[in-house]
C-alpha cells in the first residue's frame, strides 16, 4: 500500500546529482502554483488529485506559494523521470551521490516527501517525516533524525548521500534548517536505487 502525505505542506523541492567535481542541479520544483521544473532540464510534473473534479490547494509557503497535501491523497508525479539510480551495467552496483532538499511544514507525525525506485531491498529512496522526525530508508534499513519537526513551522530538510553510501551518518547525512541533525538507527546495506516508478513528491513509492 502506498503511503501518502498527511498534514503536510510542501514547498520548493530540489534534486542534485554529484559528479566527480561538482553537484549538478537535476530538478527544481517550486510548487508555487504548478508542478513545473524551473531547472531548465524539462522535468515537469503533474499534480495528481484523488478527486478528479478537485483543484490543487496552494497556500502561503516559506518562500512563495506551497502545495498543501494535508489529509489528502494528492501528490506530484515527475512524469517519466526515474530518479538518480545505479547504472544497470555496473557489476558493482555503486549508487551515484545525490542530494534531495525541500521546504516542509507539518503538524502530523507522518508525511511522504520524495520517493523513487522499486519495491526491493536497497532499491527504493524514501525521504519523509516519520514519528515526527526526518527519515530516509531504502527498503533494507533506515536512518532517522532526532529533532521533532511536527511543530507547524516551516523547516528546510535535506538528505545528502555520498557515492556508494549506506545508511550511516558519515555518508548519508540528514540536514534540518541548514544543520546536520543527530541520527539513530542506520544500516550497513548500501543504496542501490533502481529505476521503476517515476519520482513522486508527496507520496510513498511501491511497498
Amino acid at each position: 500500500m502506498n503511503r501518502h502525505a498527511v498534514y503536510l505542506v510542501l514547498g520548493a523541492c530540489l534534486l542534485f546529482w554529484a559528479g566527480n567535481a561538482s553537484a549538478d542541479l537535476v530538478g527544481h520544483w517550486p510548487l508555487d502554483g504548478n508542478a513545473e521544473d524551473v531547472s531548465g532540464n524539462g522535468l515537469n510534473g503533474t499534480i495528481m488529485l484523488a478527486d478528479p473534479n478537485g483543484q490543487p490547494n496552494f497556500v502561503e509557503g516559506a518562500v512563495d506559494l506551497a502545495l498543501d497535501l494535508s489529509g489528502g491523497d494528492d501528490y506530484v508525479n515527475i512524469d517519466g523521470y526515474k530518479g538518480i539510480n545505479i547504472d544497470p551495467n555496473d557489476p558493482n552496483r555503486v549508487q551515484p551521490a545525490f542530494t534531495v532538499m525541500n521546504w516542509f511544514n507539518t503538524t502530523g507525525a507522518e508525511g511522504e516527501m520524495v520517493t523513487w525506485g522499486t519495491n526491493v531491498g536497497r532499491q527504493r529512496l524514501t525521504w519523509r517525516v516519520n514519528a515526527s522526525t526526518l527519515r530516509t530508508e531504502h527498503g533494507a534499513g533506515n536512518l532517522r533524525g532526532n529533532t521533532v519537526v511536527s511543530d507547524g513551522e516551516w523547516h528546510h530538510g535535506a538528505l545528502s548521500v555520498a557515492e556508494g553510501a549506506n545508511l550511516r551518518p558519515d555518508v548519508a547525512i540528514i540536514y534540518l534548517d541548514g544543520e546536520a541533525d543527530s541520527t539513530f538507527s542506520g544500516s550497513d546495506n548500501p543504496y542501490e536505487l533502481t529505476a521503476d516508478v517515476d519520482v513522486r513528491i508527496g507520496m510513498g513509492g511501491p511497498t
